[in-house]
Order: C-alpha cells, then sequence, then structure tokens
C-alpha cells in the first residue's frame, strides 16, 4: 500500500472512488506523463489520478440528450489527452495579453468549453489552480488548493444543470427567488457528493 508523506485530505478522500470499476492511472502512467512532458507533478496532483473521484465520473454536464462527465474535459484523466493538452497549451506561439513567454511551471488539468485552460501551478505543495482566458490571454486565479478547484468544478456543473434542467424554476419567478433556489439545489447537490 502507498503510504503518503503528508496526511491525507479529508475533502479528496470523501471524494475518493466508490467501487464502480473505474480505471486509474499507475505510477507507471505517472512516470510516463512525467518523462513525456518533462515535469515533475506535485504528490498532491499525483493522489488524484492514483485515485481518481468518483465525483467527476458520476457528475457532469447535462448537453440536451448527451452527459459529459467532467473527467472527459474539466480535470482529465486521460494520460494521452493530458499530453496533448499540455503541448497544446501555451504552443504555437501562445502567450499572455503582456506578450510575457508562456511560464514552465504551468500544467494543464483540463479545459472549458470554449477550450480555456485549467492550469495546475507545478510549484504550489497544496494544487494551485489558475484559469487561461484564451481569448483575451490573461491568467486568473481559479483556486488556491486542487480541494477548492473540486468544489469549484462540481458547483459549477451543479448550476449549469440547474438552469438547463425541466426542475429550473419559472421565468416569472423573482431573480431573488431563482437564485436562492438554484443555491438550495445546488449546495444540497455538492454536499450529498462531498459527505
Amino acid at each position: 500500500m502507498l503510504q503518503l508523506a503528508v496526511p491525507p485530505n479529508p475533502v479528496f478522500d470523501r471524494l475518493m472512488v466508490k467501487p464502480l470499476g473505474l480505471i486509474h492511472m499507475t505510477h507507471g502512467d505517472i512516470k510516463r506523463l512525467e518523462g513525456a512532458l518533462k515535469v515533475t507533478l506535485p504528490q498532491c496532483y499525483t493522489e488524484l489520478l492514483l485515485r481518481y473521484p468518483a465525483a467527476f465520473e458520476e457528475n457532469g454536464f447535462h448537453f440536451g440528450d448527451g452527459f459529459e462527465p467532467l473527467s472527459k474535459r474539466f480535470f482529465v484523466k486521460d494520460i494521452d489527452r493530458l499530453i496533448e493538452l499540455n503541448e497544446t497549451a501555451g504552443a504555437a506561439g501562445e502567450r499572455l495579453a503582456d506578450e510575457a513567454p508562456w511560464p514552465a511551471h504551468l500544467f494543464a488539468i483540463g479545459e472549458n468549453a470554449g477550450g480555456d485552460y485549467y492550469l495546475l501551478d507545478l510549484g504550489s505543495v497544496i494544487g494551485r489552480v489558475l484559469f487561461f482566458n484564451r481569448q483575451i490571454g490573461t491568467l486568473e486565479p481559479c483556486a488556491d488548493s486542487l480541494e477548492g478547484f473540486i468544489e469549484r468544478i462540481l458547483h459549477q456543473a451543479e448550476e449549469f444543470n440547474f438552469w438547463h434542467s425541466p426542475h429550473s424554476p419559472p421565468l416569472d419567478a423573482s431573480r431573488e427567488e431563482r437564485r436562492r433556489l438554484m443555491c438550495d439545489h445546488v449546495a444540497k447537490t455538492v454536499k450529498a457528493n462531498l459527505s
């Protein structure tokens, strides 16, 4: 059994995989990923890849008839896709708005539907995550830790699904009432995923 050098994170532990037959990365997979991209991934991130959160397979975005789990795009677990994302991020002359070169300490862990990147700061022990808006070339804080990133992405998926579901409040409800109902729904759903 793997011995952790740091105490387990209670939020990660609550999100870890239930017996669903999910495929996880192995230590060999992580070495392949690090070797292909010539990076050293922080332990907080590799632990998540080794024990991938079931919440990212079970939850996602409902688009019309389809469902896209968070693992497909927002928090990628496929090695080849991670390599592709990181070879693309900052490639082809992509630069920050201030014309600074692409920072070497950033590692793409996912992207949104618009192709903007979620980037892990490789120098952060707790896994600070930044957001790169490709349209305007800015890096913005996304979450102070991977834990915060997970909670944020789960919340965004629930909020999106709420507004696009038949259970969404009627359009003639007041703005405050619609917001209150959405917040109550999202809080209950995210709490259920974290418990």
